[in-house]
C-alpha cells in the first residue's frame, strides 16, 4: 500500500507540473486582440530566452539538442514544453519518484550509445549532424533530446548530488532518463521508464513543429 501511495504522489507531482505548463501556453492574448507581427515577435522573444535559476536553484539550461527522423535541432538556453517535462522527469528519477527502474550507474559513454553521440555532436564547432557510421545513429527511428545545462548543486538533506546534463531517449516502447554526474561528467545513471517511449516521440514531434514550422 505504501508503494502505491507513493506512485500516485509521484503521479500527482508529474501531473502538475506538466499541467502548469500547459496552462501557461493557454493564458496567452486574448483572442479579442489583433495580432500583429510586432506582438508576434515578441512573444517569440520571449519563448526564447534563457532559463534563469528559480528558488530552488536549478541552473539555466545552455544548449538543447535534439534528433529527430536522422537531423538534429539544436535551441540556445530557451525554455520549451518539452525541456520541462524532461526535467521534471530527471528530478523524479533523481529522487527515486514515478517507479522508475534504475538501469545504469556510473556508466560512460563507451557504455551508452546514445551518450557518445550526443557528446560526439557537442564537441562540433558548426551546426551539429549525425555521423555516418553504423548504429544507432544512422536510424531515422532514433529519437533523444540532450539538455546540456550548468551544474546542479547537491541539495541539504537528500540523496540527491550534484548533476549536470539531461539526456532523454526511445528505445522500443520504453523512454530512458539518464543524468550526467556533476563530480565527474563522463559519468552517468540511467533510469528506465516502462511505456514512455511513445509520449517522448510524441513531445519531440510537437517541438520540432513548433520550431521549424513544418
Amino acid at each position: 500500500m505504501r508503494k502505491n501511495l507513493r506512485r500516485c504522489i509521484c503521479m500527482s507531482l508529474l501531473s502538475a507540473m506538466l499541467t502548469l505548463s500547459a496552462a501557461c501556453v493557454q493564458n496567452g492574448p486574448d483572442s479579442s486582440q489583433t495580432s500583429t507581427p510586432e506582438a508576434a515577435s515578441g512573444s517569440a522573444q520571449t519563448h526564447s530566452s534563457d532559463l534563469e535559476p528559480d528558488s530552488s536553484g536549478t541552473q539555466s539550461v545552455k544548449t538543447v539538442l535534439i534528433c529527430w527522423e536522422g537531423g538534429i535541432e539544436t535551441l540556445s538556453g530557451c525554455s520549451t514544453g518539452l525541456v520541462d517535462d524532461i526535467s521534471a522527469l530527471a528530478w523524479l528519477a533523481l529522487r527515486g519518484g514515478l517507479d522508475m527502474e534504475a538501469v545504469s550507474e556510473d556508466i560512460s559513454e563507451n557504455d551508452n550509445e546514445w551518450i557518445r553521440i550526443s557528446n560526439s555532436l557537442l564537441d562540433e564547432e558548426e551546426a551539429p549532424s549525425l555521423p555516418e557510421e553504423d548504429g544507432v545513429s544512422q536510424d531515422d527511428s532514433s529519437v533523444w533530446v540532450r539538455i546540456v545545462q550548468e551544474n546542479v548543486p547537491s541539495e541539504a538533506g537528500t540523496a540527491v548530488t550534484d548533476h549536470r546534463d539531461y539526456l532523454a531517449y526511445m528505445q522500443g516502447k520504453d523512454a530512458y532518463i539518464a543524468v550526467q554526474s556533476g563530480g565527474d561528467n563522463e559519468l552517468w545513471n540511467v533510469w528506465k521508464i516502462p511505456g514512455y517511449g511513445n509520449w517522448l516521440e510524441k513531445e519531440i514531434r510537437i517541438a520540432v513543429r513548433v520550431m521549424t514550422g513544418l
